[in-house]
């Protein structure tokens, strides 16, 4: 009869402790990466030592940051301590660039949560004069002489394209600029310049300046914003305002949060002075 020592641990016993199944500790010790302590030999089995926890949970890291399984076993089978000092260097630099992936993000999500939440706070349609005391960092394009309806896909395609070279999350919403003159010249259905506005300043390479603003909330897509450009111009000149800039849009509804496009919500935020 096989006899069974102290320390040992089975494959079950192993595996719960690492948080793993039995299946991957196996399929781990068929393809070399870490095989047991021990296999007695009349039974079979496998039994692991507990000095191989501290082994199991490096690789385990390494595997968690998408580290192949081929090499880490290269990695693990001629360790030393000038091999491990290079491979923990590398590991500490993509552990850095994924924080600053997932910070980034996680600006994404707030900036929409943010948006949502005045989405359901702000009543849409009706012009309102507010005071931006901070510029707001955007993405924007180079510049541009199109219409919005449609934009052409090209377009859309490659500022998404830049956006993602600058390490811009996807997610957030697109909008425009609407330039100063177009709006002098009544042609507010053409754009000057698409955006994103961002949650952080990284890769923002423009801004909306502080401020005063006439702001209007319209249900509406990208081409139906001329009629609420007259309301915004009409209400300017009753309160002896006139425009100072380029007009922002960006949608706090869109299709990333609404299934039907009559649901999306546009904010147009026109710079005024006295």
């Amino acid at each position: 009869m096989s006899k069974r020592y102290g320390t040992e641990l089975s494959v079950s016993e192993f595996a719960a402790i690492m948080g793993m199944s039995r299946q991957t500790l196996i399929y781990y010790d068929r393809i070399g990466l870490f095989p047991p302590a021990r296999i007695d030999p009349d039974t079979g089995y496998r039994y692991y030592d507990r000095r191989q926890i501290g082994r199991m949970s490096f690789i385990q890291t390494l595997a968690g940051l998408g580290v192949p399984l081929a090499e880490i076993r290269e990695e693990v089978a001629e360790i030393c301590p000038d091999r491990m000092e290079g491979l923990l260097r590398r590991q500490r630099a993509s552990i850095r660039k994924e924080i600053e992936r997932l910070r980034r993000s996680e600006a994404m999500v707030s900036f929409r949560l943010e948006q949502l939440r005045r989405s359901r706070d702000e009543e849409p349609g009706t012009v309102v004069l507010i005071h931006e005391d901070e510029p707001a960092p955007l993405f924007v394009s180079g510049p541009l002489s199109c219409g919005k309806d449609p934009l052409p896909d090209r377009v859309i395609v490659d500022f998404y394209a830049e956006a993602e070279r600058r390490g811009i999350p996807f997610g957030y919403p697109m909008g425009c600029l609407v330039s100063g003159e177009d709006i002098a010249a009544g042609r507010t259905d053409r754009v000057s310049r698409l955006l994103l506005p961002l949650g952080s300043d990284d890769g923002a390479n423009a801004c909306r300046p502080a401020g005063d603003f006439l702001v209007l909330r319209e249900r509406t897509d990208c081409g139906g914003t001329p009629a609420a450009y007259a309301r915004l111009l009409d209400e300017a000149a009753a309160r002896g305002l006139r425009p100072a800039g380029d007009a922002v849009e960006e949608y706090e509804l869109d299709e990333v949060t609404c299934a039907d496009p009559s649901d999306f919500l546009c904010r147009i935020a026109l710079p005024v002075e006295a």
